[in-house]
């Protein structure tokens, strides 16, 4: 079995109940970023192996971030509230609302508050990565490949190519380079 945590405060958990886990703790990837999520830098190695050097990666999750990789090099990105988590935000900072799950929504003057909310969150988080795509693209003067991943990634497919296994990809990566 292998098996990496962004919470390090996991691994000892881990490797009580499974010894034989090897844990994955480092990632061989080349960075311009400091203290990066090892679920980011595994999903940046596998786009880097898997598809291509220059990359966007939208992982959407708990939360979503936008990482970007140039020349094999990540970059860094953004991190922001995940589709689920921002909802879920709404419905506790303001009880009336309801508790939704996140699902595509048509980005138009909403008639009733559920569409509203779904709009709302599914609009900000497309709208970033369309920025992102753009103003990066522009920086960089590159084609960019999009990959969307992560627990929600179906939902904003449409953005990239969508690997819902690029984290394990990038697992499997780490592991041919030792």
């Amino acid at each position: 079995m292998i098996v990496s945590s962004v919470k390090m405060s996991l691994n000892k958990f881990i490797l009580d109940a499974f010894p034989d886990a090897k844990l994955v703790k480092e990632v061989p990837i080349k960075q311009n970023s400091s203290k990066t999520g090892i679920d980011r830098l595994l999903c940046a190695f596998g786009a880097i192996n898997y598809y291509s050097k220059n990359a966007i990666i939208v992982n959407s999750g708990t939360a979503i971030t936008i990482d970007l990789c140039i020349d094999g090099v990540f970059q860094g990105g953004l991190i922001l509230p995940g589709l689920s988590t921002a909802l879920r935000c709404i419905h506790l900072r303001v009880p009336n609302l309801p508790l939704l799950s996140p699902e595509k929504a048509t980005i138009l003057p909403a008639k009733d508050t559920e569409s509203a909310m779904l709009s709302g969150v599914f609009g900000y988080a497309t709208a970033l990565i369309r920025h992102c795509q753009e103003s990066w693209k522009s920086v960089y003067k590159r084609e960019l490949l999009t990959l969307i991943t992560g627990g929600d990634g179906h939902l904003l497919s449409e953005f990239g190519l969508y690997d819902p296994l690029l984290i394990h990809r990038g697992i499997l990566s780490v592991l041919k380079t030792q």
